[in-house]
């Protein structure tokens, strides 16, 4: 084989990796839901106890794959503060998606979980 050949078959090679990591990145949109969670941005007009805090970073997992929306990072905040046994989540927080050369993203959240007493 020529050289030419050869650097076109690596060539070829990565772009069919990048459309393969595009199209799992489209298999997971596919995948997205939207749910009514009860997270709020700011609080609640009732008596809770705080049972915990949520402070973590949702990461991207394709570099193709579209920054989360805010349903998304609220029903991801849910799942955490359901796990902890709350009733309801408030002063929800998230931050702009960033990469890295090495990441190919993280969306900053928080927000802290409650339980109604009343």
């Amino acid at each position: 084989m020529n050289k030419h050949f050869r650097i076109g078959v690596v060539l070829m090679a990565f772009s069919l990796a990048g459309w393969s990591q595009l199209a799992a990145a489209e298999s997971v949109t596919a995948e997205r839901k939207t749910i009514d969670v009860p997270v709020y941005e700011g609080g609640v007009r009732r008596s809770y106890i705080v049972i915990g805090q949520i402070k973590d970073n949702l990461r991207k997992h394709f570099a193709f794959q579209p920054a989360p929306t805010k349903a998304e990072i609220f029903a991801e905040i849910w799942e955490r503060a359901e796990k902890m046994g709350a009733d309801a989540v408030i002063d929800a927080r998230f931050g702009p998606t960033k990469a890295t050369l090495f990441d190919h993203g993280r969306t900053p959240i928080s927000g802290t979980a409650i339980k109604y007493t009343d």
